[in-house]
């Protein structure tokens, strides 16, 4: 492919995502650092939809959340849900959606008493790259996607696990998965008491298929 035909495939690459042409795209180019940063505020401000792909920085604490009407008594416990969350830091966006840190959302049901309780939370998971990212501030691990200027080099898809793909309950811990990873991939842990950490641990692929000797999950 000659030069020319590449960048304005990477251009409208970038430009399709949040609906911008490729000449919008060259010119915020000039004006910022992350082209893909002032790419995404200039489309968030005439596309209120893009709200929830802007990201947050920091663990979400618990919060009680407002419930219309009331939930079935036999509906009690936790629903566990996982995404990428953090898009951005330093300044520096990643170059595609899949690409954030993974968040596990927790939504604790409670239907005992005459009111339906629901309290959220939500958790990073601590990915080598998370801690590496946040440490230095700016992105230093690359994703299947992103590649900056000063990024360590990839050796692995193992090594770039974001663990935001999908969770699944082992024993009493809850893990959080990630497409790329093998099923030897490091994944989070995450111990169902409340307040507990999540952590770099278990064994196993993005979307598992669980058998009775297995000792983690094998994909299906």
């Amino acid at each position: 492919m000659e030069r020319r035909s590449f960048l304005t495939a990477a251009g409208l690459g970038l430009a399709a995502p949040f609906g911008l042409t490729l000449r919008d795209v060259m010119a915020m180019a000039t004006e910022s650092p992350d082209a893909w940063a002032a790419g995404f505020a200039a489309a968030r401000a005439e596309r209120a939809w893009l709200a929830g792909f802007e990201g947050v920085s920091a663990d979400l604490p618990p919060a009680t959340l407002t419930v219309e009407g009331r939930f079935a008594a036999a509906l009690h416990g936790a629903l566990y849900r996982n995404g990428p969350a953090r898009h951005q830091i330093g300044g520096l966006r990643d170059h595609h959606l899949f690409d954030g840190d993974g968040m596990v959302q927790c939504y604790d049901i409670d239907t005992r008493g005459a009111r339906t309780r629901v309290t959220h939370r939500g958790v990073f998971v601590r990915t080598d790259r998370f801690i590496a990212d946040t440490a230095a501030g700016r992105p230093v691990r690359g994703t299947f996607a992103t590649r900056l200027p000063g990024m360590a080099p990839i050796d692995s898809p193992d090594a770039i696990n974001v663990a935001n793909t999908s969770v699944v309950m082992h024993g009493d811990e809850l893990l959080a998965l990630w497409e790329g990873g093998s099923t030897r991939t490091r994944c989070a842990r995450w111990a169902s008491r409340p307040g507990a950490p999540i952590t770099p641990a278990c064994r196993s692929p993005r979307i598992p298929r669980w058998r009775p000797t297995a000792r983690c999950g094998t994909s299906a």
